[in-house]
């Protein structure tokens, strides 16, 4: 049974939106001009000094001077633009399964709240029966959705491996109880210290 990982690109992508992550690429590149080893500085007498380049100072930018030019022109984050990036869309199984996994984790809340407020504890328990049929019917819903599609794709081997697990959940093997069996003390021998 594969399993749906929340940390995957298309859910950052799906979280963050187009604006998030353009904010997270630019984040990058600020820390990549961060990570550039800096230049050796030149003597201040040798730079020169503009009413201009001094508010850029006091105001904490990097003045527009002759050397840094091509580097501030380089990390403009006015005209980066974000690259590229093909988002997957989630495949129709996908789709069923965060269905069935967001449906578990509403119903999951509600109970947990109820078990929190249970006042004795056969509720408690009445109400962690009913969690545990929750996981088992999510475990059941998510099979199923497998079954369907390895059907749809022709896999009717693995849809009837899948279907057995099914049944294997909702009915499953209890081992049969031992016969007890008669042991026979061996009889003495005249070898045998009594």
């Amino acid at each position: 049974m594969t399993r749906y990982d929340p940390t995957t690109f298309e859910d950052l992508t799906e979280m963050l939106g187009p604006v998030g992550l353009k904010a997270m690429m630019l984040g990058v590149v600020a820390c990549a001009a961060l990570a550039v080893p800096a230049r050796a500085e030149t003597p201040k007498a040798t730079q020169p000094t503009t009413a201009a380049a001094s508010a850029a100072t006091a105001r904490g930018a990097a003045p527009a001077l002759p050397e840094n030019r091509a580097e501030i022109a380089a990390y403009d984050l006015d005209t980066l633009a974000a690259p590229v990036v093909r988002v997957r869309r989630p495949s129709p199984m996908d789709q069923e399964v965060r269905k069935v996994l967001e449906d578990e984790r509403k119903t999951l809340t509600d109970l947990r709240a109820r078990f929190a407020a249970a006042s004795n504890p056969e509720a408690a328990l009445q109400v962690q029966r009913e969690i545990e049929q929750v996981k088992v019917g999510t475990e059941v819903a998510l099979l199923r959705v497998q079954a369907t599609f390895a059907r749809r794709e022709g896999r009717l081997e693995h849809a009837r491996r899948i279907e057995a697990e099914i049944e294997e959940v909702l009915n499953p093997r209890t081992p049969a109880a031992a016969t007890p069996t008669r042991r026979i003390a061996p009889a003495p021998s005249a070898t045998t210290p009594r």
